[in-house]
Protein backbone atom coordinates (compact mmCIF):
# COMPACT_ATOMS: atom_id res chain seq x y z
CA UNK A 1 0.00 0.00 0.00
CA UNK A 2 2.70 2.01 0.97
CA UNK A 3 4.59 1.42 -2.16
CA UNK A 4 2.90 3.25 -4.54
CA UNK A 5 2.85 6.84 -2.50
CA UNK A 6 6.41 6.84 -1.07
CA UNK A 7 6.72 10.48 -1.05
CA UNK A 8 3.87 11.52 0.85
CA UNK A 9 5.17 9.26 3.90
CA UNK A 10 7.29 11.93 5.40
CA UNK A 11 4.78 14.48 4.88
CA UNK A 12 1.98 12.38 6.88
CA UNK A 13 4.48 11.03 9.62
CA UNK A 14 6.01 15.39 10.30
CA UNK A 15 1.83 16.04 10.47
CA UNK A 16 1.35 13.47 13.19
CA UNK A 17 4.62 14.32 14.86
CA UNK A 18 3.30 17.86 15.08
CA UNK A 19 -0.11 17.06 16.50
CA UNK A 20 1.46 14.81 19.18
CA UNK A 21 3.10 17.62 20.25
CA UNK A 22 0.22 20.32 19.89
CA UNK A 23 -2.08 18.35 22.05
CA UNK A 24 -0.70 19.01 25.60
CA UNK A 25 0.03 22.24 24.83
CA UNK A 26 -3.61 22.81 23.58
CA UNK A 27 -4.91 21.47 26.56
CA UNK A 28 -2.99 23.23 29.03
CA UNK A 29 -3.93 26.79 27.25
CA UNK A 30 -7.60 26.04 26.88
CA UNK A 31 -9.93 27.68 30.21
CA UNK A 32 -11.59 25.11 32.52
CA UNK A 33 -15.38 24.66 31.52
CA UNK A 34 -17.48 25.40 34.94
CA UNK A 35 -18.72 22.49 36.61
CA UNK A 36 -22.03 21.07 35.19
CA UNK A 37 -25.38 22.56 37.37
CA UNK A 38 -27.77 20.02 38.17
CA UNK A 39 -31.06 20.45 36.32
CA UNK A 40 -33.57 22.11 38.91
CA UNK A 41 -36.35 19.33 39.32
CA UNK A 42 -39.61 20.40 37.64
CA UNK A 43 -42.51 20.21 40.13
CA UNK A 44 -45.78 19.91 38.23
CA UNK A 45 -48.30 22.49 38.86
CA UNK A 46 -51.18 22.45 41.71
CA UNK A 47 -54.56 21.71 40.63
CA UNK A 48 -56.55 25.03 40.72
CA UNK A 49 -59.67 26.06 39.56
CA UNK A 50 -60.53 27.39 36.32
CA UNK A 51 -61.52 30.97 36.61
CA UNK A 52 -63.09 30.82 33.21
CA UNK A 53 -65.36 28.23 33.66
CA UNK A 54 -67.35 29.48 36.95
CA UNK A 55 -68.97 32.54 35.41
CA UNK A 56 -69.87 30.34 32.79
CA UNK A 57 -72.00 27.73 35.20
CA UNK A 58 -72.77 31.40 37.05
CA UNK A 59 -74.27 32.70 33.59
CA UNK A 60 -75.95 29.13 32.93
CA UNK A 61 -78.12 28.64 36.64
CA UNK A 62 -79.07 32.84 36.27
CA UNK A 63 -80.50 31.82 32.53
CA UNK A 64 -82.03 28.38 34.00
CA UNK A 65 -84.12 30.38 36.81
CA UNK A 66 -84.89 33.19 34.50
CA UNK A 67 -86.42 30.25 32.29
CA UNK A 68 -87.86 28.97 35.56
CA UNK A 69 -89.22 32.12 36.12
CA UNK A 70 -90.90 32.98 32.52
CA UNK A 71 -92.43 29.19 32.59
CA UNK A 72 -94.20 29.93 36.11
CA UNK A 73 -95.15 33.55 35.02
CA UNK A 74 -96.53 32.02 31.78
CA UNK A 75 -98.30 29.31 33.60
CA UNK A 76 -99.99 32.10 36.34
CA UNK A 77 -101.15 34.11 32.65
CA UNK A 78 -102.66 30.52 30.97
CA UNK A 79 -104.38 29.94 34.73
CA UNK A 80 -105.87 33.74 34.22
CA UNK A 81 -106.64 33.49 30.74
CA UNK A 82 -108.76 30.38 31.95
CA UNK A 83 -110.29 31.84 34.53
CA UNK A 84 -111.09 35.34 32.96
CA UNK A 85 -112.37 32.64 30.27
CA UNK A 86 -114.58 31.09 32.61
CA UNK A 87 -115.63 34.39 33.83
CA UNK A 88 -117.17 35.54 30.40
CA UNK A 89 -118.47 32.30 30.42
CA UNK A 90 -120.53 32.72 33.55
CA UNK A 91 -121.87 36.30 32.72
CA UNK A 92 -122.86 35.14 29.22
CA UNK A 93 -125.07 32.11 30.27
CA UNK A 94 -126.48 34.71 32.97
CA UNK A 95 -127.01 37.32 30.10
CA UNK A 96 -128.96 34.69 27.98
CA UNK A 97 -131.20 33.91 30.99
CA UNK A 98 -132.09 37.51 31.88
CA UNK A 99 -132.74 37.46 28.25
CA UNK A 100 -134.98 34.42 28.50
CA UNK A 101 -136.51 36.12 31.45
CA UNK A 102 -135.34 34.08 34.29
CA UNK A 103 -134.01 35.03 37.44
CA UNK A 104 -130.20 34.77 38.16
CA UNK A 105 -128.64 32.23 40.53
CA UNK A 106 -127.32 33.98 43.88
CA UNK A 107 -125.80 31.98 47.00
CA UNK A 108 -127.65 31.13 49.11
CA UNK A 109 -127.44 31.47 52.98
CA UNK A 110 -128.25 29.20 55.24
CA UNK A 111 -131.87 29.04 56.64
CA UNK A 112 -132.30 31.02 60.07
CA UNK A 113 -128.64 32.72 59.58
CA UNK A 114 -129.22 36.37 61.19
CA UNK A 115 -133.12 35.74 61.33
CA UNK A 116 -135.48 35.97 63.50
CA UNK A 117 -137.69 33.20 62.75
CA UNK A 118 -138.22 30.09 64.84
CA UNK A 119 -137.19 29.03 68.31
CA UNK A 120 -136.61 31.70 70.57
CA UNK A 121 -134.79 32.41 73.59
CA UNK A 122 -133.76 35.42 75.65
CA UNK A 123 -131.94 36.04 78.91
CA UNK A 124 -131.00 39.15 80.33
CA UNK A 125 -129.71 40.42 83.72
CA UNK A 126 -128.49 43.74 84.67
CA UNK A 127 -129.26 46.44 87.52
CA UNK A 128 -131.28 50.12 87.97
CA UNK A 129 -133.20 52.11 90.26
CA UNK A 130 -136.97 51.68 91.85
CA UNK A 131 -139.65 53.03 94.09
CA UNK A 132 -141.90 51.65 96.48
CA UNK A 133 -145.30 53.16 97.84
CA UNK A 134 -147.85 51.43 99.73
CA UNK A 135 -150.79 52.50 101.38
CA UNK A 136 -152.32 51.12 104.35
CA UNK A 137 -150.78 50.54 107.80
CA UNK A 138 -149.58 46.81 108.94
CA UNK A 139 -148.19 45.56 111.96
CA UNK A 140 -144.03 46.06 111.99
CA UNK A 141 -141.23 44.49 113.82
CA UNK A 142 -141.76 44.56 118.13
CA UNK A 143 -145.76 45.28 117.15
CA UNK A 144 -144.83 48.24 116.22
CA UNK A 145 -147.91 49.85 113.50
CA UNK A 146 -146.47 50.79 109.99
CA UNK A 147 -148.06 53.01 108.26
CA UNK A 148 -147.76 53.85 104.80
CA UNK A 149 -144.56 52.24 104.03
CA UNK A 150 -142.52 53.81 101.30
CA UNK A 151 -138.60 53.92 99.99
CA UNK A 152 -136.38 54.23 96.74
CA UNK A 153 -132.98 52.81 95.98
CA UNK A 154 -131.12 50.64 93.46
CA UNK A 155 -132.24 47.30 92.53
CA UNK A 156 -131.38 44.73 89.93
CA UNK A 157 -133.29 42.21 87.99
CA UNK A 158 -133.50 40.16 84.73
CA UNK A 159 -135.36 37.72 82.95
CA UNK A 160 -136.13 34.36 81.00
CA UNK A 161 -138.27 34.36 77.99
CA UNK A 162 -138.95 31.52 75.68
CA UNK A 163 -140.91 31.00 72.69
CA UNK A 164 -141.32 31.49 68.42
CA UNK A 165 -141.48 33.72 65.60
CA UNK A 166 -144.64 33.82 63.93
CA UNK A 167 -143.65 35.57 61.44
CA UNK A 168 -140.13 37.40 60.84
CA UNK A 169 -139.15 39.31 63.50
CA UNK A 170 -142.54 38.93 65.44
CA UNK A 171 -142.43 36.51 68.27
CA UNK A 172 -144.67 35.58 71.02
CA UNK A 173 -143.14 34.04 74.46
CA UNK A 174 -143.12 33.54 78.03
CA UNK A 175 -141.58 36.71 79.70
CA UNK A 176 -140.68 35.37 83.28
CA UNK A 177 -138.64 38.34 84.74
CA UNK A 178 -138.30 39.56 88.28
CA UNK A 179 -137.01 42.99 90.01
CA UNK A 180 -135.97 43.40 93.68
CA UNK A 181 -135.19 46.61 95.93
CA UNK A 182 -133.80 46.40 99.22
CA UNK A 183 -131.93 46.26 102.58
CA UNK A 184 -133.15 50.22 102.62
CA UNK A 185 -132.94 51.46 106.32
CA UNK A 186 -135.37 54.30 107.71
CA UNK A 187 -133.51 55.96 110.74
CA UNK A 188 -137.11 57.46 111.55
CA UNK A 189 -138.42 54.35 112.36
CA UNK A 190 -135.43 52.11 112.33
CA UNK A 191 -136.51 49.64 109.63
CA UNK A 192 -134.46 47.73 107.14
CA UNK A 193 -137.21 47.01 104.40
CA UNK A 194 -136.94 45.67 101.09
CA UNK A 195 -139.19 44.21 98.17
CA UNK A 196 -139.11 41.91 95.74
CA UNK A 197 -141.35 40.58 92.22
CA UNK A 198 -142.07 38.16 90.26
CA UNK A 199 -143.90 38.17 87.20
CA UNK A 200 -144.51 35.37 84.33
CA UNK A 201 -145.70 37.46 82.22
CA UNK A 202 -146.97 37.12 78.15
CA UNK A 203 -144.81 38.83 75.89
CA UNK A 204 -144.31 40.00 72.77
CA UNK A 205 -141.23 41.45 70.69
CA UNK A 206 -141.02 42.91 67.42
CA UNK A 207 -137.37 43.38 65.65
CA UNK A 208 -136.50 46.17 63.33
CA UNK A 209 -134.12 44.76 61.03
CA UNK A 210 -131.64 44.71 59.77
CA UNK A 211 -130.35 47.08 62.46
CA UNK A 212 -131.57 44.40 64.78
CA UNK A 213 -133.14 46.75 67.10
CA UNK A 214 -136.34 45.62 69.23
CA UNK A 215 -139.23 46.40 71.34
CA UNK A 216 -140.43 44.16 73.85
CA UNK A 217 -143.78 44.45 75.79
CA UNK A 218 -145.48 42.41 78.55
CA UNK A 219 -148.22 41.71 80.94
CA UNK A 220 -148.98 39.33 83.62
CA UNK A 221 -149.70 38.84 87.26
CA UNK A 222 -147.51 39.60 90.07
CA UNK A 223 -146.36 38.26 93.19
CA UNK A 224 -144.73 40.75 95.78
CA UNK A 225 -142.86 40.83 98.82
CA UNK A 226 -142.22 43.25 100.93
CA UNK A 227 -140.05 42.23 104.26
CA UNK A 228 -139.12 44.46 107.57
CA UNK A 229 -136.38 44.09 109.91
CA UNK A 230 -135.61 45.93 112.86
CA UNK A 231 -132.07 46.07 114.61
CA UNK A 232 -133.80 47.07 117.85
CA UNK A 233 -136.28 44.44 118.44
CA UNK A 234 -134.75 42.24 115.92
CA UNK A 235 -137.69 40.47 114.09
CA UNK A 236 -138.76 40.03 111.14
CA UNK A 237 -142.10 41.01 109.63
CA UNK A 238 -143.62 39.72 106.02
CA UNK A 239 -145.99 40.99 103.63
CA UNK A 240 -147.27 39.27 100.54
CA UNK A 241 -149.68 41.22 97.75
CA UNK A 242 -151.27 39.76 94.64
CA UNK A 243 -151.56 41.74 91.56
CA UNK A 244 -150.63 42.51 88.20
CA UNK A 245 -147.25 44.31 86.41
CA UNK A 246 -146.53 45.41 82.89
CA UNK A 247 -142.86 46.45 81.08
CA UNK A 248 -141.48 47.52 78.17
CA UNK A 249 -137.82 46.90 76.80
CA UNK A 250 -136.55 48.50 73.72
CA UNK A 251 -133.20 46.80 73.04
CA UNK A 252 -130.41 46.16 70.58
CA UNK A 253 -127.98 43.22 69.49
CA UNK A 254 -125.21 42.09 67.70
CA UNK A 255 -124.80 38.96 66.17
CA UNK A 256 -122.06 36.72 67.45
CA UNK A 257 -122.62 33.73 65.29
CA UNK A 258 -125.43 32.49 62.93
CA UNK A 259 -127.99 32.46 65.88
CA UNK A 260 -126.54 34.13 68.88
CA UNK A 261 -126.94 37.68 69.45
CA UNK A 262 -125.54 40.08 72.40
CA UNK A 263 -126.63 43.30 72.79
CA UNK A 264 -128.33 45.76 75.90
CA UNK A 265 -131.71 47.10 76.59
CA UNK A 266 -133.29 49.48 78.61
CA UNK A 267 -136.25 48.31 80.77
CA UNK A 268 -138.95 50.10 82.96
CA UNK A 269 -141.44 47.64 84.58
CA UNK A 270 -144.46 49.08 87.24
CA UNK A 271 -146.63 46.67 89.66
CA UNK A 272 -149.87 46.92 91.13
CA UNK A 273 -150.49 44.67 94.17
CA UNK A 274 -153.10 43.73 97.03
CA UNK A 275 -151.90 42.20 100.27
CA UNK A 276 -153.91 41.77 103.73
CA UNK A 277 -153.11 45.06 104.87
CA UNK A 278 -151.43 47.35 102.39
CA UNK A 279 -151.92 48.15 98.61
CA UNK A 280 -148.67 48.15 96.56
CA UNK A 281 -147.72 50.57 93.67
CA UNK A 282 -143.85 49.49 92.31
CA UNK A 283 -141.87 51.31 89.73
CA UNK A 284 -138.12 50.87 88.00
CA UNK A 285 -135.98 50.94 85.40
CA UNK A 286 -132.71 48.36 84.54
CA UNK A 287 -130.37 48.55 82.45
CA UNK A 288 -129.95 45.04 80.82
CA UNK A 289 -126.88 42.86 79.17
CA UNK A 290 -129.12 40.27 76.88
CA UNK A 291 -128.18 36.91 75.24
CA UNK A 292 -130.64 35.64 72.59
CA UNK A 293 -131.03 32.62 71.05
CA UNK A 294 -133.22 32.81 67.82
Amino acid sequence: MWSGNRSASPILLMAAAMMLFAAPVLAQDEPALPPAQPEPAIVPPAPVSQPAEQPASVETEKARADAEKARAEAEKAKAEAEKAKLEAEKARLELEKLKAGETPAVAETPAGFHAHDGFFLRMTAGAGFGGFVANGSTQGPGNSTIKDPNFYGAGGGGSLAIGGAVIDNLILHLDMWGYGSGDTHDDDKDLHEAVGIWSPSFGVTYYFMPANVYLTGTIGPSFLGYSMNSDRFDDNEHEVGYGFAVSATVGKEWWVSDNWGLGIALKGLYTFAEGDDLTYNTGGGLLLFSATYN
